[in-house]
């Protein structure tokens, strides 16, 4: 199950690990990476009271600097959830029409897997 600091949210239509950028090559000529990854969520289409936890997972992290994350294990063939230390962007969205909002996306980052 998604959570955010032990809420569970509603599971994102698209969602996964983002790619991390090279930051150069060492010495050998091997690509250096961050020790950070990120993550990010979307949803279509969202109910005002399922876009409210979101925002209260937001606020949580952003009150403390870090909120706890469950989100499929990154290295995993399975589909398991694990728990993990993230900083949250601010949820936003592209329109709210007909008591519903469309087109939301949340990310996290700052991940340490």
């Amino acid at each position: 199950m998604f959570e955010i600091n032990g809420v569970v949210i509603q599971s994102p239509k698209r969602h996964g690990w983002n790619k991390r950028s090279s930051l150069g090559v060492n010495g050998e000529g091997n690509p250096i990476y961050s020790n950070y990854r990120s993550y990010q969520m979307q949803w279509p289409i969202m109910l005002p009271s399922e876009y409210n936890k979101l925002q209260t997972g937001f606020t949580q992290c952003a009150a403390s600097g870090t909120c706890t994350l469950q989100v499929p294990y990154y290295v995993s063939g399975a589909y398991t959830f694990e728990d993990y230390s993230a900083v949250a962007y601010e949820p936003s969205f592209q329109s709210y029409f007909n008591e519903t909002y469309r087109n939301i996306k949340m990310i996290f980052t700052k991940i340490t897997a």
